[in-house]
């Protein structure tokens, strides 16, 4: 039998964890300094931020089934490389670079990427040529985007920094996202509440679950491709008669956390050279996934 506490109570989990965090925060560090390393200056030290910026922009450009055997290989691949020698800390920035590097001859001659083992094929040229440059150039200008979006101090931080790519990437005049909101009592609906929004005087908008185009994709989870707004009859153009500002065409995505519940919506409106396409929901998933982080 174990022998009992001189006090004869067991200490209770709170304490043993915070007993042992101590405990760990006393270790020499690697250089052998007694005194802890603070958090700030080990990720410092090390570029650690770099090295999640490099497994996700590789995750992002290859799309893995099993994303934990993707990092663990990836990883693997590096150490082999590396052989004897020791971690620096530009390691990590050379990753980085590599990968936005290899990132434009990774299109096929439809410009889709599907990851290291399609290179573009040789002796295109033309219009496809032109076509693959524009999707591997959008696909680069999103790998660094996430890396900033991900450096963000806060949440809100992030989602304005996500509204301003999605207005860039996507050559739209204007973008927002919204929050949802549990109901204000029992048995009411969920709403959304405007959160971010690239223009700052918009005020302050709660749009119902079902009613909208963003309460319809907040409520079904369906992405919203509007090529024209006025003829859809989910459009509500109260806004536009409000404000004098014409709505042409939508997109506009959920928002979805770990666990796959809608917690938000995405929308971008009017593209500046015509309809959105296939393409655009696939750069609007990503920063939705980005924005829910």
């Amino acid at each position: 039998k174990k022998a009992a506490p001189k006090n004869g109570r067991r200490q209770p989990p709170a304490r043993k964890k915070r007993q042992l965090t101590e405990a760990m925060a006393a270790t020499p560090g690697a250089g052998g300094n007694s005194d802890p390393e603070d958090a700030s200056a080990f990720l410092t030290r090390t570029n650690f931020k770099s090295i999640v910026e490099w497994l996700t922009a590789e995750a992002i450009l290859n799309r893995p089934e099993d994303p934990m055997t993707y990092v663990r290989d990836l990883c693997d691949m590096k150490l082999c490389e590396r052989g004897a020698e020791a971690y620096a800390a530009d390691h990590a920035t050379k990753y980085v670079q590599s990968c936005y590097s290899e990132a434009a001859s990774l299109a096929d001659e439809d410009g889709r990427i599907y990851g290291k083992v399609v290179r573009a094929p040789k002796g295109v040229g033309g219009a496809k040529a032109e076509k693959m440059r524009l999707k591997a150039e959008r696909l680069e200008r999103l790998l660094k985007a996430a890396g900033d979006i991900q450096r963000s101090i806060t949440p809100r931080e992030a989602c304005a920094k996500v509204v301003q790519v999605a207005c860039d990437l996507l050559n739209a005049d204007r973008a927002s996202i919204f929050t949802a909101q549990d109901p204000e009592f029992k048995g009411g609906p969920r709403v959304l509440m405007l959160r971010v929004a690239d223009d700052s005087n918009l005020p302050t908008i709660r749009v119902p679950f079902g009613v909208g185009i963003a309460g319809t994709v907040a409520d079904t989870g369906d992405v919203c491709n509007i090529h024209d707004a006025y003829t859809d009859p989910r459009f509500d153009p109260r806004a536009d008669k409000e404000s004098g500002y014409k709505t042409q065409n939508i997109l506009c995505a959920p928002i979805r956390d770990h666990t796959n519940k809608i917690v938000g919506v995405i929308q971008v409106i009017n593209k500046n050279t015509g309809p959105f396409t296939d393409d655009d929901e696939d750069v609007l998933a990503v920063l939705s996934t980005l924005a829910a982080a």
